[in-house]
């Protein structure tokens, strides 16, 4: 608290604390401490649910019954490897979101699996109809930028005006020209020998 005063008060003033070691090494503590708690999760808390694949949703949609319909969403799986992995979907509803007895399934983020097989279709249907639409068929969809699969994945998610900043910036580095190359997925490498051993 002393350092803070007294650096508050030089910013005021002469402005010459600044240059000295002492400050720069307190001041760098500091940035490494809020690093490492944004790391950790005691700064930027996301809700995390299991997810469950729906045919209802597209490329670009997710269902979380706690927020608002239409609403945009941040998203990510972990492990995160880069900036691709963050994604900024639109909230719809979807009836795979309700248990049998009609009430909210509890734990669960419903995703889209939408493959570019699908998305191709549906932009073909709608120019075969002649409507007027602005689809994409993308490098990658959300399910292969966050390499999901559906055998108890979790991810996590958070309303977008939460984080007004950290949104814009998702949007624009996942833009074609901004993007990272696509991640391949390696296949898993067998335990066993070629000998079966």
């Amino acid at each position: 608290m002393f350092m803070y005063k007294l650096i508050k008060a030089d910013l005021l003033g002469h402005q010459q604390l600044l240059e000295t070691e002492k400050v720069k090494q307190e001041l760098s503590r500091f940035v490494q401490g809020q690093w490492r708690d944004i790391a950790v999760g005691r700064t930027l808390t996301f809700d995390r649910g299991m997810i469950i694949p729906s045919k209802e949703l597209k490329n670009g949609e997710i269902c979380a019954t706690w927020i608002d319909e239409n609403e945009k969403v941040l998203n990510f799986r972990s492990p995160f490897l880069n900036s691709n992995g963050l994604c900024v979907s639109n909230n719809k509803y979807v009836e795979d979101r309700l248990a049998p007895d009609g009430t909210d399934l509890q734990g669960i983020i419903v995703v889209n699996d939408e493959d570019h097989k699908r998305i191709l279709a549906r932009i073909e249907a709608l120019e075969a109809q002649g409507i007027q639409h602005n689809e994409v068929n993308p490098l990658e969809t959300e399910s292969q930028r966050q390499a999901r699969d559906f055998d108890g994945d979790c991810i996590g998610i958070a309303l977008a005006l939460q984080y007004p900043n950290f949104t814009a910036e998702a949007e624009y580095r996942n833009q074609p020209e901004n993007a990272y190359r696509p991640t391949v997925k390696e296949k898993k490498q067998s335990f066993y020998l070629e000998n079966g051993s």
